[in-house]
């Protein structure tokens, strides 16, 4: 019998944010067709033409055990099974707030920088190999690995985070994580492995905001025009993680496949399936029942569950969870509402 785990998110900190209006911009190297860096940054020192790697030879099928997965084939597949309280959006790491879709992403887009799961601290152990720090404290430079792919062939370069922290950052897009982006005054890219982050002003936290996952950019338009309407936003048919997205069936379940193109190899299961299952009750019952491996249950959620008598196979684990509460007061009065008003009243 299989090993479960439950992780019941618990309720780490509230707190009450009033966030400022701010005309700060990011100066984002522009790229046109060629690839060609136009420099429109007030850091001269940084200013350099930005030349992207070969892309290589794009594979032409998953291996024989992925696809027959895929395909729903055999009896022997090794199935990871997560049970999740509500379905995803859309897999777009600039626009969706879902927490499923988020388990979605991060299995199959990269990030700049990786985290310590027992101590919270940034590590170099995703696409950053290494970084050094300027003595004043404002320009970070990241060297990424070369050998990290996307399943279609292309390889993961600086350019895609470029392209997905700029999209983060542009009010035109309006992403919920647009505070990330706040401190950052320039992204350069020096070479397709080589990264230049400027800060506004030193910041000690800032590298946690840096570690979104990050998008293809070789799949979609420069001009962010596509951003909420590619295809990719409902089925992610590539992939630079563990595992590669394979079917969604709304309302159901996400299908993953292991991912044998992944730079750290393939992982030890050949399907990861998660499964919406709303009521908390249903989810628990599963679990118990050897059909899931892994359940989140809320606070809320566990204050109204009977856990007693689980099955001796089940592993019970309490985890902080490293966010927070967003608390809005609403303080109009209901008998005579006014609209809002800015910083001038």
């Amino acid at each position: 019998m299989r090993s479960r785990w439950m992780w019941p998110a618990l309720l780490a900190l509230a707190v009450i944010v009033v966030v400022g209006a701010t005309t700060a911009a990011l100066y984002i190297s522009e790229v046109g067709q060629n690839d060609n860096v136009a420099q429109t940054t007030p850091a001269p020192a940084l200013q350099s033409t930005f030349t992207p790697a070969p892309a290589a030879a794009a594979s032409s099928t998953p291996a024989a055990t992925s696809s027959a997965v895929a395909a729903g084939e055999g009896a022997a597949a090794r199935d990871f099974v997560q049970l999740v309280a509500a379905d995803a959006d859309l897999f777009n790491p600039v626009l969706t707030t879902s927490d499923t879709s988020e388990a979605v992403l991060d299995r199959i887009y990269p990030r700049l920088l990786g985290q310590d799961v027992q101590t919270g601290e940034i590590t170099p152990t995703e696409l950053a190999e290494r970084w050094e720090l300027s003595a004043d404290g404002l320009v970070y430079t990241f060297f990424l690995r070369s050998d990290v792919a996307w399943s279609d062939g292309a390889p993961v370069t600086a350019a895609d985070f470029r392209f997905t922290y700029a999209a983060l950052a542009d009010e035109g897009v309006q992403s919920p994580y647009r505070d990330r982006t706040r401190n950052l005054a320039q992204i350069d890219a020096p070479d397709p492995y080589t990264l230049v982050v400027t800060l506004r002003t030193p910041d000690c936290s800032v590298l946690h905001s840096l570690r979104r996952p990050l998008l293809p950019s070789h799949r979609y338009a420069p001009d962010f025009s596509d951003l909420a309407s590619n295809p990719l936003n409902a089925a992610p048919e590539v992939s630079a993680g563990p595992l590669r997205f394979v079917a969604r069936t709304p309302g159901e379940q996400i299908v993953l496949a292991a991912n044998p193109t992944y730079w750290r190899g393939a992982p030890p299961m050949d399907r990861w399936l998660l499964r919406i299952v709303p009521p908390a009750a249903e989810r628990l019952r599963q679990l118990n029942d050897g059909l899931a491996d892994l359940a989140w249950f809320s606070a809320e959620e566990l204050a109204g569950l009977d856990v007693s008598g689980l099955a001796p196979s089940l592993t019970w684990r309490r985890t902080p969870a490293p966010a927070f509460i967003f608390l809005a007061l609403n303080q109009a009065n209901p008998g005579a509402p006014q609209p809002g008003r800015d910083s001038a009243g």
